[in-house]
C-alpha cells in the first residue's frame, strides 16, 4: 500500500462538470487513503498528471500522458458516486490487508 494518500486525477474534456463532481464525490466521503483533483484541461492534463497515481478519464479517451489510467463511462451521478465508493472500498481493503484497522 502506499505510504502516503493514493492520488487520484479525474479528467473530462468533453463533459467537465463529471470530473468536478467526482472530486466533489472524493470530498464528501474525506477517505483518509487518497486525494483528488480534477481537471478540464489538455494543458492541464500534461502538468497534472505526473503528480497522479492513477488518471481516470471519464467519457473521454484515455491519453498517452497517464502511465495508469482507466476509462470510465458514465451518464448519471449515482453511477458517479459508485465508482467513487469503489475506488475508497478497494484502497480501505487494502489498508486492511497492511494490518491498519478503520476502528
Amino acid at each position: 500500500m502506499f505510504k502516503r494518500k493514493a492520488r487520484i486525477l479525474f479528467y473530462s474534456q468533453s463533459q467537465p462538470h463529471w470530473a468536478h463532481a467526482a472530486v466533489r464525490a472524493m470530498e464528501e466521503i474525506n477517505s483518509p487513503d487518497c486525494e483528488a483533483r480534477g481537471c478540464d484541461i489538455e494543458s492541464a492534463l500534461a502538468k497534472l498528471a505526473p503528480w497522479a497515481d492513477t488518471v481516470i478519464f471519464i467519457n473521454d479517451k484515455a491519453n498517452a500522458t497517464a502511465a495508469t489510467s482507466k476509462i470510465w463511462s458514465v451518464s448519471t451521478r449515482a453511477q458517479l458516486q459508485t465508482r467513487v465508493e469503489g475506488i475508497i472500498g478497494g484502497l480501505k481493503m487494502l489498508r486492511r490487508m497492511d494490518g491498519v484497522n478503520d476502528d
